[in-house]
């Protein structure tokens, strides 16, 4: 009996090109802080790296901490009162980011299905960004927080996927079988490296990246097809 379903957000819910979204995210974070001491080149470099150490948490600590302490380890703990700056950023400014997305005339309408016929609906977006972020993004396909029984995102999680701590780490929180889980996703890495746990995994096709090597396993589906794959475990 399936109990929970778990989506991935970018690529997957939201619709985008994921190159032209990073590149887009930085250009427009680094001119917005660029007022405030910040060297546009400079910041990237420490944004990409912090994600890179968020991607390698092992769980002691949030992501949060793992990126703000090595944040400040590099412009100074003076900077910790233009945190507030950093998250009007992400309730503002980075609202253009949905142009380099498309809408989803299904994701509302999936979503709903899944929290009439399952007990859980969660949000397992890799958890690089604060609440604000994920929030301003559900935004772009008409979903919101309150839609989801949970959502990852850098304040609640101390891990990452592929790392599978990620998804040990929710099913634990839900006391979940593997067996009673499903997740939807694009990224054939990301993603799918929840089956090393017997969980099912369908591979949204529509904004796919294949960028493993790795035997996982998983069912590509368009996402047209979504809610009739949801209809066929009830």
């Amino acid at each position: 009996m399936i109990k929970a379903i778990f989506f991935d957000l970018d690529g997957t819910l939201l619709p985008m090109d994921l190159n032209e979204f990073i590149s887009l995210y930085l250009g427009l974070l680094a001119k917005y802080v660029e007022p405030y001491g910040y060297d546009k080149k400079k910041i990237v470099d420490v944004l990409v790296k912090g994600t890179e150490l968020m991607t390698a948490n092992d769980g002691k600590k949030t992501n949060y901490d793992v990126f703000w302490e090595y944040f400040y380890s590099i412009f100074g703990e003076d900077k910790k009162k233009d945190l507030p700056v950093f998250e009007s950023f992400y309730a503002t400014e980075f609202k253009k980011t949905i142009l380099s997305t498309r809408p989803n005339k299904y994701a509302a309408e999936i979503i709903d299905f899944c929290k009439k016929h399952f007990e859980k609906t969660i949000l397992a977006t890799n958890p690089f960004f604060p609440k604000v972020a994920v929030e301003t993004r559900l935004s772009f396909i008409n979903l919101n927080y309150d839609d989801f029984d949970f959502v990852t995102s850098y304040e609640n999680s101390s891990c990452c996927k592929p790392n599978l701590m990620y998804f040990r780490w929710l099913l634990d929180k839900f006391n979940l079988k593997p067996e009673e889980v499903i997740m939807f996703g694009n990224d054939t890495n990301d993603d799918a490296s929840i089956s090393q746990l017997g969980i099912k995994c369908y591979i949204i096709d529509n904004t796919m990246i294949n960028s493993t090597k790795n035997n996982y396993e998983y069912e590509i589906i368009k996402m047209e097809d979504v809610i009739p794959v949801l209809k066929s475990y009830l």
